[in-house]
């Protein structure tokens, strides 16, 4: 039997604990239904494990995560500040690991609606693949004296060519095995014009790599207006860590309500676990209740079962969740917080245990 070794780390804080449990209870559920492999989890909490700035983390848990076979990260609140604890720990284990793009699947799920006013139901199904810190490494940035009339502020946005074409790279590969084949790639037209030059030109040169890959650029200016207007035009999502939250954000909001999508940061050197978690846990602002919809951290769950190779038991989750999502209004009207957890990961369970593998 397989074994995977996977290190699940909790926010303590705001109920991420419990959710933290629901999403290992749906895990192990999807593995004793297919009974190919087994889980060995490793279960740490950012309490325990990281200082109250956020600001360092042990070598013990660095050395935990980096022998992992995937890490799942639940908070939570998520969209915390950036100055947060667990944000900061996120960012220790992305550098630890040298994650270099996030993957972020946007699906219309049944029963979903978007909270925006007056938007429509959209059948989307988008993949977005962006870039992150590690790939482009951020600058330094100055400022003037805070009792300053006329203070200046300077930020510096460092890109270099090989991180951006490995992106790119995945990006192209992406969308060559998704079913339309289709690409687009987000533009700048601003003050970083030069760095955006060279995203669009390595974009240019990997795409003749790929001629069966129909690629368009999308200035981010106008990307939003034709995700409402023409979302038929759209299908992989290629964007630099500039846009990667913005535009997951963006199109998860016009999908479903905020909390209902997850997210995978990836290495793409295969030397490291890949770093699983709901997508409004990488995007800044707002902070999203996850521990009320929890159906973002239990894709998640699936994601990192696809990763490790389990896609029959990925399948046998999705399927479950999807069935969540179709009956969440209806069956679930009168509960919240803590109950709503515990009824949720009930009916995702015993989905799963019903389904035909």
């Amino acid at each position: 039997m397989r074994t995977h070794r996977l290190v699940a780390i909790g926010h303590n804080a705001d109920g991420g604990d419990g959710l933290l449990t629901a999403c290992l209870a749906v895990l192990e559920a999807s593995a004793q239904r297919t009974g190919t492999f087994r889980l060995d989890i490793v279960r740490l909490d950012d309490r325990t494990h990281v200082g109250r700035d956020g600001s360092t983390a042990p070598t013990d848990l660095l050395a935990s995560v980096g022998s992992a076979d995937a890490v799942l990260l639940v908070a939570g609140v998520h969209g915390t500040a950036d100055d947060q604890p667990f944000a900061a720990l996120r960012k220790t284990i992305v550098a630890c690991l040298d994650l270099a793009v996030t993957i972020c699947p946007i699906r219309t799920l049944s029963g979903l609606r978007s909270p925006i006013v007056n938007i429509s139901p959209l059948q989307l199904d988008w993949l977005i693949v962006g870039g992150i810190d590690a790939a482009t490494h951020p600058g330094h940035d100055e400022h003037g004296p805070r009792d300053s009339d006329l203070g200046t502020v300077r930020d510096s946005w460092t890109a270099r060519q090989p991180d951006v074409e490995r992106v790119l790279r995945h990006a192209f590969q992406t969308a060559r095995s998704r079913l339309r084949k289709r690409l687009t790639v987000v533009t700048r037209a601003d003050p970083l014009n030069r760095g955006m030059a060279m995203w669009r030109a390595a974009a240019e040169q990997v795409a003749q790599g790929y001629p069966d890959v129909v690629v368009d650029y999308a200035p981010i200016a106008t990307l939003g207006e034709r995700m409402i207007r023409h979302p038929q035009t759209l299908d992989t999502i290629a964007t630099s860590s500039l846009d990667t939250d913005v535009l997951s954000a963006w199109a998860a909001a016009l999908a479903g309500p905020p909390g209902a999508f997850a997210s995978a940061s990836l290495n793409l050197q295969g030397q490291t676990p890949a770093l699983f978690e709901p997508l409004q846990s990488s995007a800044l602002g707002t902070g999203i209740d996850a521990v009320c919809f929890p159906i973002g951290a239990f894709w998640a769950c699936a994601m990192v079962l696809n990763h490790l190779g389990e896609q029959d038991a990925a399948a046998l989750l999705m399927q479950a969740i999807e069935a969540l999502s179709g009956h969440l209004a209806a069956s679930f009207p009168h509960h919240g917080g803590d109950h709503l957890i515990e009824a949720v990961t009930e009916f995702v369970v015993s989905s799963i245990q019903k389904e035909v593998g």
